[in-house]
């Protein structure tokens, strides 16, 4: 029974070779992508995040600063411990320095801790958000003399700088 080459749409041949068009197609389509994920991996493996130390410095140097580092936030702690304005005012200033200290160690650049901060991305650092609030905080005390700060508020800027360095693994 022949009904003008309509059969061949319906045959065994037809639907294997459609079958193989599709699979090359595919296959095709894998490649490209795969290449493309390697291409841009390569480019962007560049704008990483690069939390190292400098290359300059050796382990017993570094387990130095890390000493100095937790030293100096005891003595935010003690500054906040007391709670009067001009303590927790201190505090929230020495803890802006220490951080700012610690991401210049890291080997950030910037002319100012604002500069640092804008070089990470919330993907490499999940508290990012927590420090810049802290660090805005921080900029209102210096640059408002009549700035007063509530004791929650400040307690709150103290734990937004730790969970900075417990990220770190500073603390």
């Amino acid at each position: 029974m022949n009904n003008g080459g309509l059969d061949f749409f319906g045959t065994h041949e037809f639907w294997m070779w459609f079958y193989s068009i599709l699979n090359f197609i595919f296959l095709a389509i894998d490649i490209a992508l795969f290449v493309g994920f390697i291409y841009a991996l390569i480019h962007a493996w560049k704008y990483r995040p690069k939390f190292r130390l400098s290359k300059k410095t050796n382990a017993g140097a570094m387990a130095l600063r890390m000493v100095v580092f937790k030293e100096r936030w005891e003595e935010v702690l003690k500054r906040m411990a007391i709670q009067t304005s001009d303590s927790m005012r201190l505090a929230i200033l020495e803890a802006d320095a220490l951080v700012d200290s610690i991401l210049k160690e890291l080997g950030f650049e910037g002319d100012h801790m604002a500069d640092r901060l804008a070089k990470i991305t919330p993907e490499s650092l999940l508290c990012i958000d927590r420090l810049w609030r802290a660090h805005r905080l921080r900029n209102e005390l210096v640059h408002t003399p009549d700035y007063t700060i509530e004791t929650e508020k400040a307690q709150q800027t103290i734990e937004d700088y730790e969970s900075f360095m417990k990220e770190i693994k500073i603390l």
